[in-house]
């Protein structure tokens, strides 16, 4: 039997809105009463990959506490549905309750972007 490369047909369809951004940030996770910690892998306007173990099951409502900034400790507190799930960890859709956490996400995106255009440019 002869292996091929995948594709983009045999991979399933991208559903996210919004590009993810790699990074190391921590979470708090609150799942019914239960409240985990997980370390933030993907984050994006529109949602997150949290490592943790054992992730909260497809469908299970979340509420969340992302810290984004570690000097500062920056904090964002939002709601969420988890959409995927594997060993090592969930995707999380935010379901936005408060109006100032989408625009917190988006400038915390535009600032870590920067920073790191930065980081790479030689002086």
């Amino acid at each position: 039997m002869m292996n091929h490369p995948s594709t983009s047909a045999d991979r399933p369809a991208e559903h996210r809105g919004a590009s993810r951004n790699t990074l190391d940030g921590h979470a708090q996770v609150l799942t019914f009463s239960v409240r985990q910690a997980a370390m933030i892998r993907d984050l994006s306007f529109s949602g997150c990959y949290l490592e943790m173990r054992p992730p909260p099951d497809v469908g299970t409502a979340v509420s969340l506490r992302l810290v984004l900034g570690v000097r500062d400790g920056f904090a964002i507190m939002t709601n969420g549905r988890v959409v995927r799930k594997s060993e090592s960890g969930c995707g999380i859709r935010f379901a936005y309750i408060d109006a100032q956490a989408p625009r917190a996400i988006k400038d915390w995106l535009k600032t870590a972007a920067s920073a790191l255009r930065s980081a790479g440019d030689p002086e």
